[in-house]
C-alpha cells in the first residue's frame, strides 16, 4: 500500500512540475492585483485571492489562484507577478508553483523509504 501512494504521490508530484515547467518557459508575464478572496472548506478556511491582470493583447482577465491558506497573504489591491499562458494564469511566486511538487516528492520520498524497509 505505501509503495502505491508513494507511486501516486511522485506521478502528482511530476504533473505539477512539468505544468509550472511549462508556465514558466512558454508563458507570459504581467502585473495584476488582488481584488479579493475566494473562502472554501468547512472545518478550515482556504483563502485564495482572485487576481485581476491585463494580458499583452490588452485583454482584462481574471483567475482564482490554485494556492490557499488558512490566512491572507496578500493585501487587497496589492500588485502581485503573474505568469499567463491563454486563459490560464498564476500568481508568479516560489509558494504557488512549487510547493505542492516539493511537498508531494517528499511524502513520496518517504513512502518508498517505508515500503522499501
Amino acid at each position: 500500500m505505501a509503495l502505491f501512494g508513494a507511486s501516486l504521490a511522485l506521478l502528482i508530484a511530476l504533473f505539477l512540475s512539468a505544468r509550472n515547467l511549462r508556465f514558466l518557459l512558454l508563458g507570459h508575464s504581467a502585473v495584476g492585483k488582488v481584488r479579493a478572496y475566494s473562502k472554501s472548506g468547512n472545518e478550515t478556511i482556504v483563502h485564495a485571492p482572485t487576481v485581476t491582470f491585463e494580458s499583452e493583447d490588452g485583454q482584462k482577465q481574471s483567475f482564482t489562484s490554485l494556492f490557499g491558506s488558512a490566512f491572507r497573504i496578500y493585501d487587497s489591491d496589492q500588485e502581485v507577478p503573474v505568469r499567463y499562458i491563454k486563459k490560464s494564469a498564476e500568481i508568479d511566486g516560489f509558494a504557488e508553483f512549487w510547493l505542492a511538487p516539493i511537498i508531494l516528492s517528499s511524502v513520496s520520498a518517504f513512502l518508498f523509504a517505508i515500503a522499501l524497509n
